[in-house]
């Protein structure tokens, strides 16, 4: 509820992101391993995870530059090396996807509607050039069109792509049992095991789909509940300003979206994440409404006071 302490909780986000990406770029520029392997640079538990945290550093340096670019010229510095530890270094295809899903927002934020064009052709250029200049963004960029293309023709999973797709399909399927309430909370694992047996493909607990996993447990109520939950918070971030309203926003966005190729609540780091920054943007909103509370409070006692007085005076 205190403003200085919402401010804290995103700055030391913000510092846990900055070492990180000193660590991972130290590691890239000297080749450490060491003992324990280091998942591609990355840092922060795994490469899928590192790049979505990363992403939201990009954002929010990207936004403190353009409050006053004279003044804070280092955050421009500080988005663009985060952007390549991205791209080029960290090769967590979610952070690619969440990458542009910022870059889009902070421009809608800045220009409105007229930002949607210039966000398209911004994201666009940089893929391109990355693309081009990057042979590790350009591996992981094939790699997607060839698992896509051979899921399609053979129908059989071997990699993360179309791992993801069969998860999909499965999840669907097991979902038509129960599609209004769902199978329980719970139960996606006993449901999945249930079908691999008769299938036998791969089983996981996890179908890398929030929305599949919400499905199969919870049913059409439960995605319209969490769809509801991201309505109701966008509409709160309305009745904010400054950081708090532009960080929750870029929250939102980036979980709504993501959550179609991770089950970005199940997994520990990206749920708990998830709790911290929209517990710190939208309490801001929370404190609004106290204060206004307490304003419409003492201007009702006042008023009666001021009533009462006239009164005792007549009488």
């Amino acid at each position: 509820m205190d403003p200085r302490t919402r401010k804290r909780g995103i700055q030391m986000f913000e510092l846990a992101m900055i070492v990180t990406l000193i660590a991972s770029m130290i590691c890239w520029m000297f080749s450490i391993e060491g003992s324990v392997r280091l998942m591609d640079h990355a840092i922060f538990k795994n490469r899928i995870t590192q790049n979505i945290l990363m992403s939201f550093l990009v954002y929010l340096a990207a936004w403190k530059f353009l409050e006053h670019p004279a003044r804070r010229w280092p955050y421009a510095l500080l988005a663009v090396i985060a952007t390549y530890n991205i791209l080029a270094i960290v090769p967590g295809r979610s952070g690619y996807v969440a990458l542009g899903i910022l870059i889009g927002l902070l421009m809608y934020q800045r220009l409105g509607v007229k930002g949607i064009l210039p966000a398209v052709a911004c994201i666009g250029l940089i893929g391109l050039v990355t693309y081009q200049h990057s042979e590790r963004f350009q591996n992981r960029i094939n790699q997607v069109v060839k698992e896509i293309r051979e899921y399609r023709i053979s129908n059989k999973s071997r990699s993360s792509v179309d791992l993801r797709l069969e998860f999909y399909g499965n999840g669907l399927q097991i979902a038509k049992s129960s599609h209004f309430m769902g199978s329980g909370i719970g139960s996606f694992a006993i449901k999945y095991r249930e079908l691999m047996e008769q299938k036998g493909q791969v089983f996981t607990e996890n179908p890398h789909n929030e929305y599949v996993m919400l499905l199969v447990q919870n049913g059409i109520i439960g995605v319209g509940l969490f769809l509801s939950f991201f309505w109701v918070s966008w509409q709160t971030t309305r009745g904010l300003t400054g950081i708090e309203q532009a960080l929750g926003q870029a929250v939102l966005a980036v979980y709504l979206l993501v959550c179609m190729v991770n089950s970005l609540m199940l997994d520990t780091t990206e749920g708990c994440l998830f709790g911290y920054l929209v517990g710190l943007t939208l309490a801001g909103g929370i404190a609004g409404i106290t204060v206004v509370q307490q304003e419409d409070h003492l201007k009702s006692t006042v008023d009666s006071l001021s009533q009462e007085e006239p009164a005792q005076e007549a009488a």
